[in-house]
């Protein structure tokens, strides 16, 4: 049976997002668009590849060329709703969430996205809410039960984070968001080891990751003496401005040297630092391998 030429394109297209194809992706969902004009899963697919990508302004163009051929696209809603998420457009990303659900009640994604802005906002009972409502819908998602393990620990409810702890690992995750939030719980309970086991599971998931790596750093100079003291020249960053300046001119006038000695210190931590994730994370052996 021959597919509709929309569908054929569409499989193309959904194959080269799954390999993170985005010039050959966004060039066949061109395509895709001049031979049916007014497909709006067409704009919504290139929408899609532009999100990720980052590229938040074309995708807005995108959705919003989709929703004008048909304005419950759930995709296009998808879409848009995400991009507001990201760029932390709080008013846009509620107007839009609300239309989504109202489109696609059954998308626990949009449960979760509020729970992090509640949360984030400090609105715990707003939260939890938000994340019963996408457990209800996905009880299995081990991101949803990581991040309700972190919840729990941040209300002081120990012993139900944990089970949730155990419920998010039992199920199989390439997510490194999982391990993070598994992190951030940890920590508020207190359980150092795993605080920094989740974080190197986290870095070996997405080493490509600042945010991730500078997590885990922290986690190192905080749990282990070592590691503090070999990394405490990395720390003067972490300096008000202004007591920084401070400091390096009274070093300048009073003794010279100490300030290039301090200068030396800083550079050799800042690599060192990167070296030493690799290494914790990947070993000797595969360290070339996971910086390529």
């Amino acid at each position: 049976m021959n597919l509709p030429n929309g569908s054929v394109n569409r499989e193309k297209v959904v194959q080269l997002i799954d390999l993170r194809k985005w010039k050959e992706a966004s060039a066949e969902a061109e395509r895709w668009i001049s031979s049916e004009p007014s497909n709006a899963e067409a704009y919504a697919t290139l929408a899609q590849i532009n999100l990720k990508q980052n590229q938040f302004e074309q995708a807005h163009n995108w959705t919003n060329q989709a929703l004008r051929y048909d304005p419950e696209n759930v995709l296009a809603w998808y879409v848009r709703v995400f991009a507001y998420y990201c760029e932390s457009k709080e008013q846009e990303f509620f107007e839009a969430v609300t239309v989504a659900l109202r489109i696609d009640p059954s998308q626990s994604l949009y449960y979760f996205l509020r729970f992090n802005i509640y949360h984030k906002k400090g609105n715990r009972m707003e939260a939890e809410a938000e994340m019963l409502k996408a457990l209800e819908i996905n009880p299995d998602a081990p991101l949803y039960l990581a991040a309700y393990s972190y919840l729990q620990a941040s209300q002081g409810e120990l012993v139900q984070s944990r089970i949730s702890e155990r419920q998010a690992l039992r199920i199989h995750s390439s997510d490194s968001q999982v391990f993070i939030y598994l992190a951030w719980a940890a920590e508020l309970r207190a359980e150092d080891e795993k605080e920094t086991e989740y974080f190197k599971n986290a870095v070996r998931l997405n080493p490509q990751n600042n945010q991730i790596r500078e997590e885990y750093l922290k986690s190192l100079q905080k749990n282990d003496r070592f590691y503090r003291m070999l990394l405490m020249p990395s720390s003067l960053k972490n300096i008000k401005p202004t007591y920084f300046i401070i400091s390096w001119f009274l070093a300048w006038i009073f003794f010279k040297p100490l300030v290039f000695v301090f200068i030396a210190l800083y550079v050799l931590a800042h690599w060192t630092s990167k070296l030493l994730v690799q290494v914790k994370v990947f070993g000797w052996r595969n360290i070339f391998k996971s910086s390529s």
